[in-house]
């Protein structure tokens, strides 16, 4: 049996042949790619989750407004539910009345408060999220300050209120959440039609 050797030159040529690698230009394609992709799929997927953020707190103010109604029956109070706005952060409260009637007996607590207080329910939104009212039919910013009482005796509020949450253009509203006297609370996607949650 006879053994053939081989030089190490010859050993070296041959398994660089068998050898694939990538080369400098196919791996400048594939990031060219990649961030091409990055740029069409990253602003969809930010818009997808601002969007889900509204859906999320249009929720979340409706089981506010429900939950103030319960506690004013159960309390044997009027609820008013007042928005808040900070620098960052905007809130809807509920707030209890000290007396039992209509009228705040403390108008000056509204301004002590902020929107970092735990104690009463409430709902933060980001300020990137627009709260519109729905003005006719015309959309125009939410005003700070209260906007409906629940009353225990009735246990309805005391007006027919449509709120609008955006995604901070303030020309019309993703999601609304609608309060009415008779009808109670509700929130839905709006769709550009004059009635909303219909």
């Amino acid at each position: 049996m006879r053994f053939q050797t081989l030089r190490l030159s010859q050993c070296s040529r041959r398994c660089l042949k068998n050898m694939s690698g990538i080369t400098l230009i196919e791996s400048l394609l594939v990031l060219s790619v990649l961030a091409a992709v990055c740029t069409i799929a990253i602003p969809r997927f930010s818009s997808a989750q601002q969007a889900t953020m509204i859906a999320s707190r249009s929720e979340s103010l409706t089981s506010l407004f429900h939950l103030a109604q319960a506690r004013a029956m159960e309390e044997s109070r009027v609820y008013h539910l007042r928005l808040l706005k900070a620098k960052n952060t905007q809130c809807i409260v509920a707030q209890p009345s000290r007396g039992s009637g209509l009228l705040s007996s403390a108008p000056d607590q509204l301004s002590a408060m902020s929107c970092q207080q735990t104690r009463l329910p409430m709902v933060t939104i980001p300020t990137d999220i627009s709260l519109l009212l729905k003005a006719k039919k015309s959309w125009a910013p939410l005003p700070e300050g209260e906007l409906f009482s629940i009353d225990f005796r009735t246990q309805r509020p005391t007006l027919n209120l449509t709120v609008g949450l955006g995604d901070g253009d303030g020309q019309a509203p993703d999601y609304v959440v609608t309060v009415r006297q008779y009808l109670g609370f509700e929130s839905c996607q709006w769709g550009g039609i004059d009635s909303a949650c219909s």
